[in-house]
């Protein structure tokens, strides 16, 4: 049983029989006439989502019958009281589960819990075996919690207390150290702020004159879809196409970064045939000028496409809407001729090692982020990063270079980059 449609389709084609519905009572029982009762009924990482909580548990109780099991995954409230977890309580969590208040629940619909465990997932979690009451022997690791629960006082208000006084100091101590950054003349970003990451923010009323934007809210990485090996001849090409829409939606300026001379001249050459698509912009090409006078121009510009190698890739620093895309053609791989690199690819081989995978890739890794630094590099700033190397997705070790751009979102749309550009330009007019 899956609600979400895509899910379900996606294993209906897998040859899983699957009902795009919400589990509750009325579904366990068009279950049970037409393939009756189920032996197992897992919940992993849902039971404390439920709305429908009394008529989804009324219904496993009915379809597992007198001889099957429901497995329960679900967030301990133990651990967040132990913990100070009080980040793991937001919108979409809407139940907290012990044992004491799971026995509640499920002795309402003739169940009882046979098997407990902890596992540390979302900071840690129950995970436990349910039958119908008296069908068989309970295992000594239930009670074993029950006390101990009993012994942190989970069921008394005192706790909870205690437990809000330490999120207050946690606060107090956090907000104590950002502004001590701030006084010794440092700027501070959120980096990764998902549920748990909003609700630190929300919970101590921390805005933006203490932390000016969150690192994913203002990037995004784009990764055009069905494009050639960076081996193939038309790669140049085939990468400016897939780039150059974006100029459609963007008041601001473009980086085209190269990893080679050739494909710097490739890209010059496209663009003295496809003129059009840059309507009206400059086009600043690395080589026609000293590099200095090309930043300061493409600065005043403010809309202009810059096509750059080697040096371009770091210490350039634009700030504002100049530049809102920055397109990296290759993954950045350093040449393996070059007489360093084969030694220290040599040295890591007699040592044993894989230069590939302990030098090459890491030092890579780290030119792609230097790459893509040059886009976000003020509190107002914002913009797409397009990697155009399809090895980053069809390659195992392409996760390597995707870790490093987290938490931005990722995204093989087109569509969505416009979409992300018009939103951030138009919100850049109200502010």
């Amino acid at each position: 049983v899956e609600p979400a449609r895509n899910l379900a389709k996606l294993a209906q084609a897998n040859g899983v029989d699957t009902l795009n519905r919400f589990v509750n009572r009325e579904v366990a029982q068009e279950i049970i006439a037409t393939k009756g009762h189920a032996r197992l009924v897992t919940a992993a990482g849902v039971f404390f989502h439920l709305e429908e909580l009394l008529s989804v548990t009324q219904g496993v109780a009915d379809l597992i019958g007198p001889q099957g099991v429901f497995y329960v995954q679900a967030i301990y409230l133990g651990e967040i009281l132990r913990n100070t977890e009080f980040d793991n309580i937001y919108h979409e969590h809407l139940t907290y589960w012990t044992i004491r208040s799971l026995d509640a629940l499920f002795s309402r619909f003739g169940l009882e819990i046979v098997r407990s465990d902890l596992l540390p997932i979302h900071g840690g979690s129950l995970e436990l075996f349910v039958t119908r009451k008296g069908t068989g022997p309970v295992d000594p690791s239930v009670n074993r919690m029950r006390a101990e629960e009993e012994r942190h006082g989970y069921g008394k208000i005192e706790t909870y207390r205690e437990f809000a006084n330490r999120v207050w100091s946690i606060g107090e101590e956090l907000i104590a150290i950002l502004r001590r950054e701030i006084a010794a003349g440092k700027r501070l970003y959120a980096f990764g702020a998902p549920a748990k990451g909003a609700t630190l923010l929300n919970t101590f009323k921390i805005s933006r004159d203490l932390i000016p934007y969150a690192v994913e809210k203002n990037g995004l990485v784009f990764l055009p879809p069905d494009l050639p090996m960076p081996s193939d001849p038309l790669h140049t090409g085939a990468m400016l196409e897939a780039v150059t829409p974006l100029l459609k939606s963007m008041q601001g300026g473009m980086f085209c970064l190269f990893t080679s001379h050739r494909a710097l001249g490739n890209a010059r050459k496209w663009f003295r045939t496809n003129k059009s698509v840059l309507a009206g912009r400059k086009l600043l090409v690395q080589g026609s000028a000293p590099r200095d006078d090309l930043l300061r121009r493409f600065r005043n510009e403010g809309n202009a496409v810059l096509l750059g190698t080697g040096s371009f890739w770091e210490g350039v620093d634009v700030r504002g809407q100049a530049l809102t895309v920055v397109a990296i053609d290759k993954l950045p791989f350093g040449s393996p001729a070059d007489p360093l690199m084969m030694a220290r690819l040599e040295f890591i081989r007699r040592n044993g090692g894989n230069g590939f995978t302990e030098h090459q890739i890491p030092q890579a890794v780290l030119a792609m982020k230097q790459g893509a630094g040059r886009l976000l590099r003020d509190q107002n700033d914002y913009g797409v990063i397009v990697l155009c190397d399809p090895r980053i997705t069809s390659k195992n070790y392409g996760r390597k270079f995707l870790q490093s751009f987290e938490p931005m979102p990722l995204t093989s749309s087109i569509e969505e980059a416009k979409s992300f550009l018009r939103a951030h330009e138009a919100a850049a007019v109200v502010a």
